[in-house]
């Protein structure tokens, strides 16, 4: 559902930019961030199907046995700020890297 949501306001922001003539050299990189900060609620999803779930035996304050959930490392590594920040870091990146193959005429750089 909020991916759906971020994916809605992607197409709007996208018709406002076209609208506006928003200057491809920026659209690439933009765009492609947040399509991938849309699906992060996505992402979350799946990371957390193709983990192996496991619970672990330990005890409570009182000391009587309860199971707790784990995660696994796919899990631990996709839900970290930081991560979110470096997959936001490489699709800028690629999304330069698109703007430039198709305008090379046109860049900030």
């Amino acid at each position: 559902m909020k991916s759906s949501v971020g994916l809605i306001a992607l197409v709007v922001a996208l018709y406002f930019a076209i609208k506006w003539d928003i200057p491809k050299a920026m659209l690439y990189p933009t765009v492609a961030v947040l399509l991938v900060v849309c699906l992060f609620p996505a992402l979350n999803y799946y990371a957390l199907e193709a983990s192996e779930k496991s619970f672990n035996q330990t005890t409570n304050f009182l000391g009587q046995p309860v199971q707790e959930f784990s995660a696994t490392t796919i899990t631990v590594m996709w839900g970290m700020w930081y991560m979110k920040a470096v997959y936001m870091l490489v699709a800028g990146l690629i999304g330069v890297v698109l703007q430039r193959i198709r305008y090379p005429e046109e860049n900030y750089f």
